[in-house]
């Protein structure tokens, strides 16, 4: 995400990116109520009349307390997980919370431990209250004692990708050069090549 922005930056210098970071719950990051005018989502979210460029796809891991029977595998399936109770959020969007807790009993709202923060969720995941889908790379941005990250063969991928209001780019030049900026860096990455630097 840092990439996309910098490659931004290089470009147009003469344009502030300001970057804002939203509660877990914010799953729309602004988008949905005018606060931003680009964000970067988790997807799979309830698109209406957004639309999206992914920019990276990953495996995900759950996250479990390290001293639960599971911690010690390498390698687990989401049927390993049924039956546990879930971490989540209060996001709204269903198609969100199937895609975060997808082995959780909705018929039993009380299965679920809801939190606000990553700290919470993680801490939840130390005291024991149940187990959590993350990104890959959560096992090494926030790596804690007590927290076990276990490879969830089975689980569809986290995808990032940067996401805008479908008229957006016709109101507003600066949102489309954003876009097309991005496009031309996700080219770039998947042909292996690296951005050329700025002039000047």
């Amino acid at each position: 995400t840092r990439a996309v922005v910098d490659a931004f930056r290089a470009e147009r210098p003469d344009i502030a990116v300001k970057l804002r970071h939203y509660p877990m719950a914010a799953t729309h990051a602004g988008l949905d109520v005018g606060d931003v005018d680009l964000a970067v989502l988790r997807l799979p979210i309830v698109l209406s009349d957004l639309q999206t460029l992914t920019l990276y796809a990953e495996p995900r891991v759950a996250l479990l307390p390290s001293d639960h029977a599971l911690a010690c595998q390498t390698r687990i399936h989401l049927a390993d997980l049924a039956g546990l109770p879930w971490i989540t959020t209060a996001a709204q969007d269903p198609v969100w919370q199937a895609h975060a807790q997808p082995t959780a009993q909705r018929d039993k709202p009380d299965a679920s431990v809801v939190v606000e923060t990553l700290d919470e969720f993680l801490e939840a995941v130390t005291a024991g209250r149940g187990v959590g889908l993350a990104p890959a790379s959560a096992s090494r941005l926030y790596a804690r004692p007590g927290v076990a990250f276990i490879e969830v063969a089975d689980a569809e991928p986290s995808v990032g990708a940067l996401a805008w209001r479908r008229e957006a780019p016709d109101a507003n030049p600066t949102v489309a050069e954003f876009i097309r900026s991005a496009r031309l860096f996700v080219h770039r990455q998947r042909r292996g090549q690296r951005p050329k630097p700025a002039a000047g």
